[in-house]
Parts: structure tokens; C-alpha cells; sequence
């Protein structure tokens, strides 16, 4: 057997973590002149493949610290206020058929969960960090009216598609280990 282990990052995986990470590596840079720079140069032609990497591991890095936050405050948020979870699994109870389910639940239901759930977290870190260094455009009442609503309104659908993937990943779980849907194959 080989002590090596091996490193995979597959597209939930990228979704739930690194692109909330984004956001807050965004938030980042209006406090921090290294990542402001990182951005600065990855966003130009100059920009190298090592920038890249730090950039991406730096939104990882904090797409799962945004993650903690995340099941902090809104997992409790949707288990207390809704009732929704935490998923019933039996650990004794897994074989490789229930393995392979519950890693399609959980790529199917629950990585989006967390992109949705901890991109509307880093919004509002990335929000609260625009606002508190004082980057406010000088628009009209009607602009500032229609960029509120719009982040009123993308704070909404975020919340309410976690709920949905979230609830879905929950009960389709909760199924595999009941037993409801265990039907033997002919």
C-alpha cells in the first residue's frame, strides 16, 4: 500500500469552496495591499500561472473559513427557524451501494447547498468590507435604490436556494437510511 495521498478537486468542491473564497479574497484585498496586488496582476495580461495559484489557493483558503461561518450561522439558522436537518446518517449502516449514494446526494444537493449558502455569506463579508472602507460612488437616490434591491433580491434567491438544496439533500439522506427507498434488485 503506498503512503501517498492523493489531492482532488472536483467541480462541487470548486463551486462550495473556491468561488465564495473569491469573494472573500475580494473582501481581503480592500484591507490587505498584497491582495489587492495579487488581484491587480491576475487580472491583467501579466499575471503568471504561480499568481494564479496563490490567488486560487488564498479563495480556497477562505472559502473554507467561509464555509465555518456558513454552518455557524445558517445551518443552525435552517435546522432551528425550519427544522431541516441535520441529515440522519447511520454510519453502521453504510455499504459501497449507500457510499455511492450519498456521494451523488452529496455532490447533487449538498455542494450546491454550500456554494449557495456561503456564496451569500462572502457577499456580505465582501458588502460590509466595501461599505466600511468608505467605496461608495457618488449615484443618485434611484441607482442606490435599484443596487439595494438587487442585493436584497440576489440575498433572497441565495437563501432560498440553499434552503431548497439544502432541505433536498436532507431528505433524500434521511431516505437512504430509512429504508423507504430500498427495493431489492431482481
Amino acid at each position: 500500500m503506498s503512503d501517498s495521498k492523493t489531492f482532488t478537486l472536483n467541480f462541487g468542491e470548486a463551486i462550495a469552496f473556491v468561488a465564495p473564497g473569491f469573494l472573500a479574497f475580494n473582501a481581503i484585498s480592500y484591507f490587505s495591499a498584497t491582495a489587492h496586488n495579487w488581484l491587480a496582476v491576475a487580472a491583467s495580461k501579466d499575471g503568471t500561472v504561480g499568481l494564479f495559484l496563490f490567488v486560487l489557493l488564498g479563495s480556497a483558503a477562505l472559502g473554507i473559513a467561509v464555509s465555518g461561518i456558513r454552518a455557524w450561522a445558517i445551518d443552525r439558522l435552517l435546522q432551528k427557524a425550519w427544522g431541516i436537518g441535520p441529515p440522519q446518517i447511520k454510519w453502521g449502516q453504510v455499504d459501497d451501494r449507500k457510499r455511492e449514494n450519498l456521494n451523488l446526494m452529496i455532490q447533487g444537493f449538498y455542494r450546491y447547498y454550500q456554494f449557495y449558502s456561503n456564496s451569500l455569506v462572502a457577499l456580505l463579508i465582501l458588502m460590509v468590507a466595501r461599505l466600511s472602507v468608505g467605496l461608495t460612488p457618488d449615484w443618485s437616490v434611484w441607482i442606490w435604490g435599484g443596487v439595494v434591491l438587487t442585493g436584497l433580491a440576489i440575498v433572497y434567491v441565495l437563501f432560498w436556494s440553499a434552503k431548497d438544496s439544502y432541505s433536498n439533500y436532507v431528505k433524500a439522506v434521511n431516505n437512504l437510511f430509512s429504508g423507504a427507498s430500498q427495493k431489492e434488485e431482481p
